[in-house]
């Protein structure tokens, strides 16, 4: 459960779908098949950025 909140939160901090295949995404929680498969609680490189970069406030903010 706590792996779906992770992913589902990082959307808030524009970090993107990964997939639902682990062949199509680097191991990271945003890709279905790392995470509920696997566990993966962790984000890629890529994604992390992502996210990073939103916290410091360097990305559009999202909104509806």
């Amino acid at each position: 459960m706590t792996v779906l909140v992770q992913h589902e939160t990082s959307h808030l901090f524009n970090a993107p779908e990964g997939g639902y295949w682990c062949y199509e995404h680097p191991e990271c929680v945003m890709n279905y098949c790392w995470a509920a498969l696997h566990g993966t609680d962790i984000w890629c490189n890529s994604c992390r950025e992502i996210v990073n970069e939103k916290i410091r406030g360097n990305l559009m903010v999202y909104t509806l």
